[in-house]
């Protein structure tokens, strides 16, 4: 495996530690919508690391000629060359992504039961259940582009 995949393990696990910790340990004594905005956006930017460097990967390995400029190339472009295995995963980038794009509102902010809704027609409630689920989803992701490298 090359040595600049391996420094995007860490850049890539990094951004995965700073979203553990906001959604494990800072929401635990913060219960504000403000720790759990900040969680998605951890979550959004491991994602979107993950899907940079490795594409920086191949373009080095020269599998791929360039690396598109926008974020929604970069995702269209991994998932026609890893194909419908990180389907689950594009969908919860894009809930991620819906959901900090979207206005919201916070029910029982400073409570046990926080939950931040979206505002709008199609309501999305994210929970810190859904929350740590996402990020096991995002810690998936990770280890799945890494083991695709080493291929």
């Amino acid at each position: 495996m090359d040595r600049y995949f391996e420094e995007f393990e860490d850049t890539a696990k990094e951004e995965l530690k700073r979203a553990e910790h906001l959604v494990l340990i800072s929401l635990k004594y913060n219960r504000t919508c403000a720790v759990m905005k900040n969680g998605l956006i951890r979550l959004i930017a491991a994602y979107e690391t993950a899907m940079v460097e490795y594409l920086i990967f191949l373009k080095k390995t020269g599998k791929i000629e360039e690396v598109p400029a926008s974020v929604k190339e970069k995702l269209n472009l991994v998932k026609s060359i890893l194909g419908n295995s990180i389907g689950k995963y594009i969908r919860s980038y894009n809930k991620l992504v819906k959901v900090n794009k979207a206005q919201y509102c916070a029910l029982n902010e400073y409570r046990k039961g926080l939950v931040m809704k979206t505002v709008g027609k199609n309501a999305i409630e994210v929970d810190i259940k859904t929350l740590e689920e996402q990020l096991s989803l995002a810690t998936e992701f990770v280890n799945f582009i890494e083991s695709k490298a080493r291929e």
